[in-house]
């Protein structure tokens, strides 16, 4: 599932995922796969889901896509080295 998460993160950082959606559909995949996200590497699900959904949020009322990409791309930076 780890793999998935960033799948989805790489897509919208490469402009393959619309923003909004993405700001839609990550935080959802995040609540419905955190069990198996945790078993996989808690590190890695606690960077996801401790900012990621707020990020999301933030973006969704309004704040500037790239400020919202900058953000993801800093979190996902975090959560790679954390699989490591």
């Amino acid at each position: 599932m780890i793999e998935q998460a960033f799948r989805m993160i790489n897509d919208f950082l490469n402009d393959k995922y619309d923003p909004l959606e993405f700001s839609y559909d990550f935080p959802d995949f995040l609540i419905d796969k955190y069990e198996i996200i945790e078993r996989e590497n808690r590190a890695v699900n606690d960077i996801l889901n401790d900012d990621m959904p707020e990020i999301c949020a933030e973006y969704e009322i309004g704040a500037n896509a790239d400020e919202f990409k900058r953000k993801v791309k800093s979190e996902y930076e975090r959560a790679l080295k954390a699989a490591q």
